[in-house]
This record gives structure tokens, sequence and C-alpha cells, in this order.
């Protein structure tokens, strides 16, 4: 339903899942692995007890305190956020101590990357040579220890544990890591910034109506303005359709049967008229509310007749839908603020109002529907200010979403349709309810509705060779939702894409069975774009560079 297989790669996003799993997990063993083999290497070197702890998690970190000769209490210090960097320095400071090394390299530990080096270099090379070490006396038998000796030669009893003659103060120490903390909490949140963070910094495009051929622009704007003050209607879903087109339309771009009036069939409609532009308005969204009443709407429609039908298409739909409602039919007229006239019929039930006009002269027919009580008043208000406007341009809605499409689009390419639905509207599509409408699939939408869109927009594209592209903008009103969908999607199908940068911004293009798609992230919106089959991937960048996101 939300076109979403456009961004999958050909073996699916499960195997990309567990393609991106096995990776990380053989990374983790080799990295543990290593780590481990280093650290045990350090405790045997500086004559430290119980070095088979290194592969042990947790308690290694206890071994490294033991090697540096530091209390096990400074493990609990490794809690605290941002002092552990510190405290992770100070304790790989003192174990460089304790190797010969200089003491600033044990602080290279807590930097990112580098540290994975400090283990090894620690790691290498011979024991302390004497004088590294404090004078040790056998406890039993007063006997001196020489070197790094580990029993007394004399009668054989373990000897006392090194003691570092020279020691670093534990302010020195804590001065440092304080010091290497900052600079590490400063690379990593540059580096996060950059890398994971930087698509949530947005400013919106100073966006101009997108070209839209004349066959769809005439109707585009024969849309009313509602111009009430309070409780005034918005279009909020808008389908554009090629009624010559056939099956060749999906059902994703179809206008759905409920937004016809009793007694208009979509097998009917081709048969008079060529196009058809529908919007569904809504009364607009109050502060704090999320969707609206499906009761709420009002329907309208503004067709092309075909040439010669454009009076049989206007007595065929008023004729259906007043023998469909039984309802009373009567005459009306209304004139724009441009002197426009529209001539028609109004067809009034006790559950339904409907409009039929023409525009004088023109082949333009406007079908307006008011499926319940509740709109009567809305739909006699709408059908009253047809053409008083710029039809949908003058919309909010329209403007952050169809206006989202290139201005123009690359050589050659002709733009065939543009739809855009709310979030409602993609709930209630065929498709969603052909899923199943249980309690599950509700609970199940429930939990992953943060990354379901507000909004998507779609248009269809055909280029000079007759071959569709298609373009999906998917609106989540709000930047962080759009980026965290984004870094999901890249989690799970960044394995199967390859890289590629549209206006600075980093993307991904995918083979997948229906030809070729590039998706990115941009603020608010997840775009994707679904070319066919073999496209050239500059053509797919240069499409989705005019977007105006």
């Amino acid at each position: 339903m939300f076109a979403l297989q456009a961004v999958s790669p050909q073996s699916g996003p499960s195997s990309s899942i567990l393609g991106t799993i096995g990776v990380l997990l053989v990374v983790g063993f080799f990295l543990y692995l290593y780590l481990g083999i280093t650290l045990m290497l350090i405790a045997r070197r500086s004559n430290t007890s119980y070095s088979g702890l290194a592969f042990l998690p947790i308690i290694n970190l206890f071994l490294m305190c033991r090697i540096g000769r530091r209390p096990g209490w400074w493990v609990l210090l490794l809690l605290l956020p941002v002092i552990n960097v510190a405290v992770f320095a100070m304790i790989w400071m003192s174990i460089a101590e304790v190797r010969g090394k200089p003491v600033w390299t044990g602080a290279l530990a807590a930097v990112p990357l580098l540290g994975l080096i400090v283990p090894l270099y620690f790691a290498i090379g011979k024991a302390p040579v004497p004088g590294t070490v404090a004078t040790r006396i056998c406890t039993a038998c007063g006997t001196p220890i020489l070197g790094v000796e580990s029993f007394c030669r004399n009668c054989g009893q373990a000897a006392p544990a090194p003691i570092l003659a020279r020691r670093a103060s534990t302010g020195k120490l804590a001065l440092i890591g304080a010091f290497t903390s900052v600079i590490v909490v400063a690379l990593v949140g540059g580096v996060a910034w950059f890398t994971l963070f930087r698509g949530l910094s947005y400013t919106a495009p100073d966006r101009k109506p997108p070209a839209i051929p004349e066959r769809l622009a005439g109707t585009m704007t024969e849309f009313p303005v509602d111009t009430k003050s309070d409780g005034s209607m918005e279009p909020s879903s808008v389908i554009t359709e090629d009624l010559g087109a056939g099956g060749s339309t999906s059902s994703s771009q179809r206008v759905p049967q409920k937004w016809l009036p009793p007694g208009v069939t979509r097998a009917r409609l081709p048969q008079s008229a060529g196009t058809m532009t529908s919007a569904a308005y809504r009364p607009r969204r109050r502060p704090g509310a999320t969707t609206e009443s499906a009761v709420d709407q009002v329907y309208v429609h503004v067709l092309r007749a075909l040439q010669n039908q454009v009076q049989q298409l206007i007595d065929e739909l008023a004729r259906s839908v007043t023998q469909a409602t039984g309802g009373s039919r009567s005459g009306v007229r209304v004139q724009s603020p441009g002197g426009v006239i529209y001539t028609g019929s109004r067809i009034q039930s006790p559950q339904i109002s409907v409009y039929v006009l023409q525009r004088q002269g023109s082949d333009i027919v406007i079908l307006i529907y008011g499926p319940s009580p509740a709109v009567q008043a809305a739909t006699a208000r709408l059908a009253g200010n047809v053409g008083n406007g710029a039809g949908l341009n003058d919309s909010p809605t329209i403007q952050t979403t169809v206006w989202t499409l290139p201005r123009q689009p690359p050589t050659d390419f002709v733009l065939l349709s543009v739809n855009t639905l709310s979030g409602d509207e993609l709930f209630s599509s065929a498709d969603f309810q052909s899923s199943g409408n249980d309690q599950q699939t509700r609970e199940l939408i429930n939990k992953v509705r943060q990354f379901i869109p507000d909004r998507i927009t779609t248009a269809r594209y055909r280029d000079g060779s007759r071959r569709d592209w298609n373009v999906f903008v998917y609106d989540y009103e709000s930047t962080r939702r759009a980026w965290n969908t984004w870094f999901l999607l890249r989690w799970t199908v960044g394995l199967s894409g390859q890289s590629v940068t549209i206006a600075g911004t980093d993307g991904l293009y995918i083979d997948n069975d229906q030809g070729r798609a590039l998706v990115f992230q941009k603020g608010p919106y997840l775009i994707a774009i679904q070319g066919p089959s073999g496209s050239a991937v500059p053509t797919l960048v240069d499409l989705a560079g005019r977007l105006q996101v």
C-alpha cells in the first residue's frame, strides 16, 4: 500500500537484516578475541595473577585495575556517564606505568578506534626491567626479591606483587583523564552528528508550483477555496486519474468508490470523461487533533469531458444520482469572483447533498458530494465557491505535498498523474483493508505507527522511451520521525544498496524486482524513486535532485 516495495532489495529486507547481524557478530567476536588476548598478555608481562580473567566480561575490568595496581572499586566509577571516560583513561595510564610505557599513551585507550592499538602496544615487549619497581622482600624469610621474580628463591614462597617505585599522582591522572574525556565526548558527538543526526537539521526551500500538464492543471484550478473563517474546509487528499488508462492504473491511484455519490460508478465514467481530479475536503485540523471523522468530509471531483460529451456527462451524473437516492433535483447557478458562470443541478435527499456543475463554454464538469447531513452546509458553501481562487494551489496542504515535486522534470519526462493521501485515507484504502482488519492487525499498526507517514504523495512520470518512473514522497510532519524511519531503513537494506549523493544528501540506490530504486531522507520527508529496469543512476539522481524538498 505505501509502495515501500520500491526500496526493498531483491533478496528482501529480512536477508539484509540477517546479513547485517552476521557481519556484526563476526566483527564483534574477533574484536572480543583480540582484546582478551592482548589483556592476558599484558597481565602476564606485568606479573599479575589470574590473567585468564581477561576473557570474562565485566570481571576483566577488575583485572585491568589489578594490572595497574589500582583499587577495584574504580570499576564502579565506570558506571557513571562521562566520568567513566576519564576513569577508563586513568586505569590505562596506570597500566602504562606498570609496563614501562609513557603515561600519556594510556590515555589514548579511551579514544575511539585509536584505543584499539593501545592494548597491542602494551602487550608487546619485555617485562619491566629491574629498577622500575620498588625493592621487595619476602614476607616469610626476608630475602630480597630481585627484578620481577614471582617466587622467593630462598624459601619458595610467592613473592609480593611488584609495586612501582615512581608513580604519577592520582590528581595528575585525573587531570589528564578529564582532558581526554572532553576530547572524546567532543569527537564522538561531532562524528555522531555528522553521520547520524545531520539529517535532523532542515530548512524548507522556497517551493513553486510543479510543472503539471494542462489537462491536469486546468482541473486543479477549478476547486473551491472555502472562505469561512472558522471551521473552514480544506483539501486533505488529492487523486488525479486518467480515466482512459483503464486497467493500467493501479488501485492506489484510483478514486475510492466511497468518494463518489450513489449511482455514480467508476465503470461508466470513462464513457464520457477523459480525466478526473478528486479531492477530499475536511475541516481544518484543530490543534492537538490527529484524525477527523469520515462523515465530516466532502468530496469534490473536477472532470474533463470527452469531445462533444459535456452535456451527456452532466445529464448522466444528475440522473444517476437522483434515481439512486430518490432525492429532489433543482437548478443551480454560480458566478465566481472573476465572472465565470457555472450552471447545473443540485440533488438533495435526507442523507446526502450532490451538486453537478458545468463551467459555461468549457468541457469542465464539477461534481460535489456531501455524504452526510453533518456536511450539508459545507457542501453548499463549497459549491458556491467553485472557481473563486487558485483552486488546489491555494491550499497549504498542497503546497507542502504536491509542491515537493519538480518545478521542471528532466528532459523528455512528462507527468501523468499526481496523488496525495492523508494518513486516514491510507488506512481506509482498499489495499489496507485487504491486508486484514482484525484486532491483531490494529495492534500491530499502533506499534509501528511512528514509521507510517502522515501523508504520501505519489507522482508517475513517463520518459521519451515510454517507460514509467514513480516518485513517492512520504511526509512524516516531523524531521525526527522521518530520520528514525530512514535510519531503520538504512540498517535493514544498507548492505544491499549502493551509496549515492543527492544535492549534498546521502542516499541509497537498490536493484529490486520492479527495477532500480533510489531512496533518501530530507527533513520531514522520506523520498523513494522507482525507475525501470536498467535505469541509469545519474537519471535517478537528476530526478531526485529536482524535488523541492
